[in-house]
């Protein structure tokens, strides 16, 4: 690979890690608290959050299919760009990992929001 080549091939994995970047945060943020009825009766009140949690989940499950499919576009964008090169292979799996348990742990974290919603003390 000649400097001209190689020069072109770190943008074109630069320009696709920030855009894989921007589309993460934008996706993995979509999770969000959903307001508490105080003055509702309890058994509405008690079907109504079933039926918020529910929603938030499908909400994280949404988001973290969309985070990783566009993730593994990414990926396979990478793996073609590195044209066979041992090191930038590696570089890309390596990321790739990362990627993947990160956008993993935003899930896990979303959904265990979508369980503590609510104004209740808990007893305390």
């Amino acid at each position: 690979m000649n400097r001209a080549t190689q020069l072109l091939s770190r943008r074109a994995r630069a320009v696709l890690l920030l855009a894989a970047g921007i589309l993460i945060a934008l996706t993995v943020s979509q999770c969000r608290m959903v307001d508490d009825r105080v003055l509702a009766p309890s058994v509405e009140l008690s079907a109504s959050n079933s039926s918020r949690s529910g929603a938030c989940v499908t909400a994280c499950s949404r988001t973290y299919a969309d985070a990783m499919q566009a993730e593994s576009a990414l990926h396979t964008a990478a793996v073609q760009t590195c044209a066979g090169n041992p090191d930038c292979l590696l570089n890309e799996s390596n990321r790739h990992e990362a990627a993947v348990a990160r956008i993993t742990a935003n899930r896990k974290a979303c959904m265990d929001n979508c369980h503590h919603q609510g104004g209740g003390s808990g007893g305390r």
